[in-house]
């Protein structure tokens, strides 16, 4: 065998089944097929009705930024909102329990399940990038946009197309009855609305002429996008540590990659807010960090009250013996008493680092900190008080009275906050 056989066996054996199931029935079906005729009837459509509605583009300095504003405005609502209905769509099918697949048939692991899935979803957009890319990059030829924004653009929205997918496998990953199924419909149609919105004005506002306002008003316009992008990848690796505890069985110490990415994120984008703050002596990043996760930590406060609170055998199992490994992994496992103790040290910790800021190392400091420290210590402090009131009022009241099960004492804890608004 040559090398390159042996390459293209070494990957197709490792190449997930997951991927194969699932392109194999859009093949059947004929959607990959029709879905990629018709955006390139589409594109060609568009074509030819902007060059008959604006017979001087050819002549114009700016004539290809309003067509690449089009064809951009296109691709994103196919990558970002289409693609990942899709995939979520088909996810949420499987979990609903009509129909026997892959998830209930097979000892293929729950990550395997979410990065076939992904992968799968990542495959569609790179297709369809192959359809709508080269009527983009021609654009060029009628002048007003230039070749590396139009690269920076298309990179981008491949980037938020990943992502998208991934949150849409967080929502079908969810299993829900019909309420639920409702609300996150609605959560759905918001994002749908507003994606669109949001891309176009952080990434590419081709039919101004050129550059968009991200790119011509900032110096550091490179910078801002690659850390949006990491930031973008990095949370697309939460939602997918998320979409596999939700897959996990519940007897599963489902929480502790959870944690763990959640703990590294946590050091890693401080570091680079602590970067730009340093570097580009814009502090908002760091404002930023804070506020987002101290709101996650909030999050996964509700969480924990409504998780169980004994440990079944198969987690009890992994748990070390000696004293400081068991401790780390108290803080690790799922369970309410370690979730709480998690949220509460990593909340204690963020307030650490702002001080820290507040107070300066050398000529260092941050003059918002003071409203920081104030704004992320009220949110946890609000966070915690109203997480243990629902817990308390569960445990003391609602177990048998109204038999409220442990995993709705979050829905207890918001309906408090709403209370306590009014």
């Amino acid at each position: 065998m040559t090398a390159a056989g042996r390459i293209l066996a070494y990957f197709d054996r490792r190449i997930s089944p997951i991927v194969v199931k699932e392109l194999r029935q859009a093949v059947r079906s004929r959607f990959i097929v029709g879905m990629f005729l018709f955006f390139l009837g589409v594109e060609l459509l568009i074509v030819g009705l902007y060059l008959l509605a604006e017979p001087t583009a050819a002549q114009s300095m700016t004539g290809g930024s309003g067509l690449a504003a089009w064809l951009y405005g296109l691709l994103t609502f196919v990558c970002v909102i289409l693609v990942p209905a899709y995939s979520g769509i088909r996810l949420a099918w499987e979990r609903s329990g009509v129909q026997s697949d892959l998830l209930f048939t097979t000892t293929i692991s729950a990550g395997s399940i979410i990065r076939g899935k992904l992968l799968t979803a990542v495959i569609l957009i790179a297709l369809l990038y192959s359809a709508f890319a080269p009527f983009i990059v021609l654009t060029y030829l009628l002048r007003g946009v230039d070749l590396l924004e139009i690269a920076m653009a298309l990179g981008l929205t491949f980037i938020y197309g990943m992502a998208a997918s991934q949150f849409a496998l967080l929502l079908g990953s969810v299993q829900t009855g019909t309420l639920g199924k409702v609300f996150m419909g609605l959560f759905a149609l918001g994002a749908i609305i507003g994606a669109p919105i949001v891309l176009a004005v952080l990434t590419f506002t081709v039919s101004l002429g050129g550059p968009g306002p991200v790119y011509g008003g900032s110096p550091n316009m490179w910078a801002v996008q690659g850390t949006f992008a990491a930031i973008t990848l990095a949370g697309t690796g939460f939602l997918y540590t998320l979409s596999v505890a939700l897959l996990m069985p519940p007897s599963a110490n489902r929480m502790r990659p959870v944690r763990l990415y959640l703990t590294a994120l946590w050091l890693v984008l401080l570091g680079g807010a602590v970067l730009w703050w340093v570097l580009g002596d814009a502090d908002e990043f760091v404002m930023a960090w804070a506020f987002v996760f101290e709101s996650l930590f909030v999050i996964v406060m509700l969480i924990a009250v409504s998780e169980r609170e004994t440990l079944g055998t198969r987690v009890r199992r992994h748990i070390p013996r000696r004293i400081l490994p068991r401790m780390l992994a108290f803080l690790t496992t799922s369970g309410a008493a370690g979730g709480l103790t998690w949220a509460v040290l990593m909340s204690a910790l963020t307030l650490v680092v702002i001080a820290l800021l507040h107070d300066g190392f050398g000529a260092l400091s941050v003059p918002e900190a003071t409203d920081t420290l104030l704004g992320v210590g009220g949110l946890a402090l609000y966070g915690l008080a109203y997480s243990l009131t629902a817990l308390v009022l569960r445990r003391l009241f609602l177990s048998k009275r109204l038999r409220l099960p442990p995993q709705h004492t979050w829905l207890l804890a918001l309906a408090l906050a709403m209370i306590g608004s009014l």
